[in-house]
């Protein structure tokens, strides 16, 4: 895993490509604000709503984009964006998994 800075993601916007955004924060501050961009996708779920775990919407993440995980608190940013990773790792066929 691979932490993005803000530098990156604006460069990501400014050059149209592609980017994954699961965003952990409640629905009425991703409604206020999000990153934007042309060739964004964007999964809100909140993070009360993965307590129990990612499995539940692992499958509405694409193996395929690069993966940004947007949270209020920078340790639960990691925590969830390692959870992800690792579950999409050990659904991948073994000759795929890094």
């Amino acid at each position: 895993m691979k932490a993005i800075t803000a530098s990156e993601v604006t460069k990501k916007v400014i050059h149209n490509e592609e980017l994954f955004i699961l965003d952990v924060r409640n629905e009425t501050d991703f409604n206020d604000w999000k990153i934007e961009g042309k060739n964004f996708e964007y999964l809100n779920v909140p993070y009360f709503d993965l307590l129990d775990g990612v499995e539940p919407i692992l499958d509405k993440i694409p193996a395929d984009k690069e993966l940004l995980v947007v949270c209020v608190q920078k340790k639960v940013l990691l925590s969830w964006s390692q959870k992800c990773l690792k579950k999409q790792d050990e659904m991948l066929p073994t000759s795929q998994a890094g």
